[in-house]
């Protein structure tokens, strides 16, 4: 193998495994606003409930795979999830120690939140999304 494929191997490997924050560079808005969205919110569910999962163990027929690509970019970007190559896949785990250092309890809050049902009485309540509702 020649100097020339191994430096592309390691820039196709670079670029394929996307940049994360460090914990002290995550920021409480673009931690919610990520999780506003509730196809998002659903992920970061999925993925707490069975750790280090590939993207497409979250991918669903209804969503195209370029929107799901963007989700879990978003998420990547805020802090939330952490992406580790692993042969021809992309795992993703939950950055849960990073986030209890940065804003203690927030996760937990927001899961157990996100796992309630919807207040009786609200008709401005968006409904719970799941993965397994998407498909």
């Amino acid at each position: 193998m020649s100097l020339c494929q191994t430096e592309s191997d390691q820039e196709l490997r670079r670029r394929r495994t996307p940049p994360e924050p460090q914990a002290e560079q995550f920021e409480l808005t673009l931690i919610l606003q990520a999780l506003a969205d509730p196809v998002r919110l659903a992920i970061v569910r999925f993925i707490a409930d069975n750790e280090e999962r590939p993207c497409k163990a979250c991918a669903c027929p209804n969503i195209p795979k370029s929107t799901l690509a963007h989700h879990f970019k978003v998420l990547r970007q805020a802090g939330l999830i952490r992406s580790r190559e692993l042969g021809t896949e992309l795992r993703n785990s939950i950055r849960r120690a990073d986030l209890e250092q940065r804003f203690p309890g927030l996760l937990a809050a927001i899961l157990i939140a996100a796992n309630q049902p919807a207040m009786s009485g609200r008709t401005d309540a968006p409904a719970q999304t799941n993965v397994a509702e998407l498909a």
